[in-house]
């Protein structure tokens, strides 16, 4: 322990990252090295390096925690010959995917009765290519459902099934369609 003239050294170096201290550990040097300016540098760089190590270490890109990416956009019924090829894995994102719809008539998307939908990707990793049931809700629509759809999703791509075209009951599943998928 370092001693000094009114007390101890109590915390060693540390980053800071979104409000965490994660310690950094000091590169050690022996011999008989002089404290030239080269010198001075080198153990600079050397601990550049080593902070930049630790913080790649901690599994976080600084800042893409913020970031929500679009990795799909279209207007699709999601019918059975319809796929959202993602331009990133759901494995690589913070979170999962949100799933957004809006409606849709006469051929048409639509800029209102959005929906979301989030799927954490760890049921991805665990059911990989399983199946999920959305329902898009509609306060005035009967029974308060204006569209169902049933995807199935996986790390690289959301696939569609041929019930989400169509009339089936008292639910117009083409009343919606998926416009993108988000990462989160």
């Amino acid at each position: 322990m370092v001693e000094w003239e009114d007390g101890q050294l109590v915390q060693g170096p540390y980053v800071e990252i979104n409000g965490t201290q994660y310690p950094v550990v000091m590169p050690e040097y022996s011999g008989n090295t002089p404290m030239t300016a080269e010198n001075l540098n080198k153990m600079q760089k050397d601990l550049s390096d080593k902070i930049n190590e630790e913080v790649n270490n901690l599994d976080i890109e600084i800042g893409k925690l913020k970031t929500n990416k679009i990795l799909w956009q279209n207007a699709f019924v999601m019918n059975e010959n319809q796929t959202a090829n993602l331009s990133e894995n759901i494995s690589q994102q913070n979170t999962g995917i949100v799933l957004v719809f809006s409606a849709y008539s006469d051929g048409e998307a639509h800029d209102y009765g959005w929906h979301e939908y989030f799927i954490p990707k760890k049921i991805v990793e665990l059911h990989s290519g399983a199946g999920h049931d959305i329902l898009i809700p509609d306060n005035n629509a009967t029974y308060g459902v204006r569209a169902a759809k049933y995807l199935y999703v996986s790390d690289t791509q959301i696939r569609g099934n041929a019930n989400n075209a169509g009339t089936h009951g008292n639910i117009n599943n083409s009343s919606v369609v998926l416009r993108y998928v988000l990462g989160v």
